[in-house]
Formats: C-alpha cells, structure tokens, sequence
C-alpha cells in the first residue's frame, strides 16, 4: 500500500497542510499518515542523564501528544489515519529522514506560511531535508479547492519518470490534466520559439498520459516567472513539476513555483 507522510506541529502551516489532505483525499493514492517531532534544541537544554534524561523526554513526548491532539481537534481532521498521529523525539530533520527511509514512504507533504518570495522557497529547498528526500514532496501553501492540474513539462532526460511520479501520487480520473510548456521562459528570443512549431517534447508527454487513460491539452505561456505569469496558476489545485536537487536561485522554475500560491507537488529528478 502507498504512503504519505504529513508533518504536523502547531502553526499555520501545519494547518493548511491538514484541511487540504482532508480535501484532496479521495484524489490522492497514497494513504495519509502525520508524524509530530518533538525537537529538543527547540525546546531548552535537557536535565542530567541516564533515567533523569530519560524521563524528561517521555514527559515532553506525552506533553506533545495531548497538545498535538487538541490541534487536530481544534482542526476539526476527519481522516482516521491522521487522528492519532506518530510522535517521534529528536532533531527534526534526521528524524524525518529516517521516519521516511525505514517506513518507505511514497510522498512527503508539509504546509508552509503562503510567501511568494522565491528566496524563501529556495531556502526550503536546499535544506537538508530537501536535499536529501526520498521520495516526492508536496508544498502547500494554500488551500486551493479544484479539479484543475497543471504539469509543467521542464525538459529532463526522462519524461516518463516525471508522469509515473504524477500518477503514483493522483487518481487521476475526473481531473482536468493541462501540460504547460515554460521553457519560454529560458529563451531570450519568445517570437523565434513561437515560430518552432509543435513542441515534440509536450506531444511525448500527451501520449503518455493518452496511455494512462489521461485526456490532457497542451498550454505554452510566455515571459520571465514574475507575479504575472505566477498569478496563472493560482486556479489549479495543484502544480507538479520535476527539479533537480540543490536548485540555484537563478533558476527561473524555482523562480516561478516559489511566486505560485497553489500546492506544488516536486518529482525528484
């Protein structure tokens, strides 16, 4: 069976994380479990050692599972699998590392504070935990009710790896797939690339979600990724692009999916 992972603490992000799995989740595959990591360095230095030290972490351990339950009640979840979620005890990153290698899951999801800076979004994703990730990764930033997907089809040595990812994460049935062409968005000349024609690449790609059973159009926009080409975007219920590991802040995708409000889900290439 395929698995997500939803990283919960008390904020904001935590709580748009939570009402949109709870809305998107008849559309995804895998089913939804949360994890809660009760991270010492942001909580004080520990008392002495051995059973001492030991007691203290099951105090903060507990402590943290009642208020993580009143949270959840608070946000009113009603996915039984994300009522009692997991409670682990250490540094957030490794643990999240190790909770996603041992368990194998499928999809890591985590809500954000909605930012459109790209600076901030780079941060997030050259971060160790990012950098290191196993497995696909949903950003939300946004609670975005709609049937509406947006592929936008980079250009990477294997396309089919980039639908599979798309695919193994959605149910696919009922929603309105657009490919979106923005490698535009690298070129310093629009009109000549205009003058291309058919983009075989995106035509490739159609057909391999044809053999899936996915009908999808094909949409190609212009410009540098600034808050007008964000805004395009703002009406699909998520946005699914491939990216390689460490992205520079040059790179105009981050620049684009780092301006977007809408949930991003990121296929490691």
């Amino acid at each position: 069976m395929k698995k997500a992972l939803i990283s919960v603490d008390i904020d904001l992000g935590s709580s748009i994380a939570l009402r949109y799995a709870d809305n998107i989740s008849s559309r995804i595959q895998p089913a939804l479990y949360d994890v809660h990591v009760v991270d010492p360095k942001q909580i004080g230095s520990q008392p002495g050692s051995g059973w001492v030290e030991k007691t203290w972490e099951n105090a903060l351990i507990e402590s943290s599972r009642e208020e993580i339950r009143q949270f959840l009640e608070m946000e009113r979840v009603k996915l039984p699998l994300l009522t009692k979620p997991k409670i682990l005890f250490g540094n957030r990153t490794e643990t999240l590392l190790d909770e996603l290698r041992n368990e194998q899951y499928d999809l890591f999801m985590e809500g954000i504070p909605p930012t459109f800076n790209p600076s901030g979004f780079h941060s997030l994703l050259n971060s160790r935990l990012y950098r290191q990730m196993p497995c696909p990764v949903l950003v939300v930033k946004n609670i975005v009710s709609s049937d509406r997907i947006a592929l936008v089809a980079e250009r990477g040595p294997d396309p089919h790896k980039f639908i599979s990812c798309f695919l193994d994460i959605f149910n696919a049935e009922g929603l309105k797939v657009d490919l979106i062409d923005m490698d535009m968005l690298k070129s310093e000349d629009v009109a000549a690339a205009k003058a291309g024609g058919t983009d075989n690449r995106l035509e490739e790609l159609k057909s391999i979600l044809a053999d899936k059973g996915v009908v999808a159009k094909t949409l190609t926009f212009d410009g540098a990724p600034n808050e007008n080409v964000a805004d395009i975007f703002r009406d699909y219920g998520v946005v699914v692009s491939s990216m390689m590991r460490s992205p520079r802040k040059n790179n105009p995708l981050l620049g684009l999916l780092g301006r977007i409000a809408s949930p991003v889900l990121i296929c490691w290439r």
